[in-house]
């Protein structure tokens, strides 16, 4: 949906998450690595989907909006991307998205 309200045709899907180190701080603790995949966005408005990372309880521990505009996968799916998020408490986390 846009800002008013009319659907856009683009869908966005969280399509694998990882709890890893970052590979440019892996010495800090794990963080979420979110893999996402954007359909119908062939538009100029650049729409984003927000992966959230819950613990067992549904309490958010972080959020962070990946814009389509960073889908920029091999060749095979360019719709896809992903984005890493840093939670302080990564080991309490659930397993479902």
């Amino acid at each position: 949906m846009d800002t008013d309200g009319q659907p856009l045709g683009v869908t966005a899907v969280v399509v694998d998450r990882s709890l890893d180190p970052h590979p440019q701080v892996p010495t800090e603790a794990d963080q979420v690595h979110f893999r996402f995949r954007f359909d119908g966005t062939d538009e100029p408005s650049d729409p984003a989907v927000d992966a959230c990372a819950v613990d067992e309880e549904r309490v958010t521990s972080g959020c962070q909006t990946a814009p389509s505009s960073r889908a920029s996968g091999p060749a095979d799916d360019p719709r896809t991307g992903d984005t890493w998020l840093a939670v302080e408490h990564p080991s309490g986390l659930t397993e479902s998205c």
